[in-house]
């Protein structure tokens, strides 16, 4: 919550109980003093591992916009994790906030899940006349590793993480 707490919308992944938000939600109200409100998604994955996707954000400073709110349709199978999307509004800024989770388990098929990311990135930018799309999530790739290069070299998109900045709390990799 303290962390969370320094941001006014939070994406999160890899949720294993609907309890949780429930009980982020008042621990960010007693460290501010403000409302928080959440979504989350339906669970996804398969037999080995399923998990939701959710959204948590300060009351007093977005809210959810008409548009987009759910998983993305997965008709082919390609993702583990079907992909979440919402559409929210913080001021005068209306936005869609995308979170994906690849495979960890082969190469190949989060490969496969980077490119289709990428075509569901261009799709939903196509969709309205809304452009404005946040893509996050864990991508189980390196920053800078040339793996994603499908969603890198999308036109307009652009990367908020430095260079050089560590993404991952593991030792190695």
């Amino acid at each position: 919550a303290k962390v969370i707490a320094k941001f006014d919308l939070c994406g999160i992944i890899e949720l294993q109980s609907d309890k949780v938000l429930e009980d982020l939600a008042v621990a960010l109200e007693t460290e501010i003093g403000e409302r928080w409100t959440y979504i989350q998604s339906n669970r996804t994955g398969h037999a080995s591992y399923i998990e939701q996707f959710a959204f948590i954000w300060r009351d007093g400073k977005v809210r959810i916009a008409s548009g987009h709110i759910g998983n993305v349709a997965d008709f082919a199978d390609l993702f583990r994790h079907e992909p979440y999307i919402a559409s929210f509004r913080a001021g005068n800024f209306d936005f869609r906030f995308l979170l994906i989770h690849t495979r960890w388990t082969t190469e190949a098929e989060r490969e496969k899940e980077v490119e289709q990311i990428a075509q569901e990135f261009i799709f939903f930018r196509g969709l309205t006349k809304e452009k404005d799309l946040i893509l996050a999530g864990d991508f189980n790739y390196p920053h800078g590793s040339a793996k994603m290069v499908p969603i890198t070299d999308l036109d307009q998109m652009v990367n908020l993480v430095p260079s050089g900045t560590k993404t991952t709390l593991k030792s190695q990799g």
